[in-house]
């Protein structure tokens, strides 16, 4: 595959490759090696729009398989290919990790102990990315203040998209209380 057709891949398509991405950097990190430079490249390619980049952290974020990903030290290589595409990445990162957060509470009301534990896992994972590039990503510590400002109680001049985020997808106080438990230490 191509830089070019990794850039114009479809979110399915970008699922898949996401897949075999994410399998050399697990690899790699259990091994205490860096991504091969040319997996590297597909990577920087496909997270640079937004249909690759979603495609991307559902597979990164979602399979039990990618653990050694999460386990410092973080790959540099990984870290440089968001700050390399800011645009999608920033608001992708930020909302994974409230939607992983607020699921997880959807999932247990329901009983479903294994789904929840599911969110849990991207929610933590989600947030292990935030931790390492919140002061280093320009604007993801803004993304996530402005996330902050819309599940706080006193939300009335909360950040507009955020504040519709939570709207659209129906969030509910218990659900805005955690995302911000998850989210607030972050910008400390």
């Amino acid at each position: 595959m191509t830089e070019k057709v990794a850039r114009a891949i479809s979110f399915d398509d970008a699922q898949v490759l996401g897949e075999k991405l994410a399998t050399v950097l697990s690899t790699s990190c259990k091994a205490g090696e860096p991504m091969p430079e040319e997996a590297v490249t597909l990577l920087r390619a496909l997270i640079s729009t937004t249909a690759g980049a979603r495609g991307w952290f559902v597979t990164l974020l979602t399979n039990p398989d990618f653990d050694a990903v999460f386990q410092s030290p973080i790959d540099e290589a990984l870290l440089q290919a968001i700050c390399d595409n800011p645009t999608p990445n920033i608001r992708l990162m930020t909302m994974n990790v409230a939607m992983s957060t607020a699921t997880e509470l959807a999932h247990l009301r329901m009983g479903n102990e294994d789904m929840a534990a599911g969110s849990r896992m991207t929610r933590d994972r989600s947030t292990v990315l935030v931790v390492e590039l919140i002061d280093r990503l320009p604007g993801l510590r803004e993304a996530v203040g402005g996330l902050l400002s819309a599940v706080k109680p006193e939300r009335e001049d909360g950040e507009k998209e955020w504040a519709d985020f939570c709207v659209k997808w129906g969030y509910d106080e218990e659900q805005k209380e955690a995302i911000r438990n998850q989210v607030e230490p972050l910008l400390l």
